[in-house]
């Protein structure tokens, strides 16, 4: 008996625009601050430059974290990428779902 895992609430892997708007969501609740760093983040800057918007977790997926969007932030792609499975130090104010509707 093969059981199917149950379906994730949110999609794990987002592509192109999605990704986009998703993390530009994420900037007008959390503001152009990398969560890691604190420094400011560029939004213009597209991937693969270091200083480029990226989503990150506040709680890593290697430690239980979720892709809920409370649990996501904004960070530079440089930080996202050096930050590996570490949990982040910036606690920014929770936001539920209900925010981005």
């Amino acid at each position: 008996m093969n059981k199917k895992k149950p379906a994730s609430k949110t999609p794990r892997y987002l592509t192109g625009d999605r990704v986009r708007r998703t993390a530009l969501a994420l900037v007008q609740v959390y503001g152009n601050r990398c969560a890691k760093c604190l420094q400011p983040i560029d939004v213009e800057l597209r991937h693969p430059d270091p200083n480029s918007l990226s989503i990150g977790h506040q709680l890593p997926l290697a430690r239980g974290g979720t892709d809920e969007i409370s649990n996501l932030r904004p960070e530079h792609l440089r930080c996202n990428l050096r930050a590996s499975d570490q949990v982040a130090s910036y606690r920014a104010p929770a936001v539920t779902p209900d925010f981005f509707r």
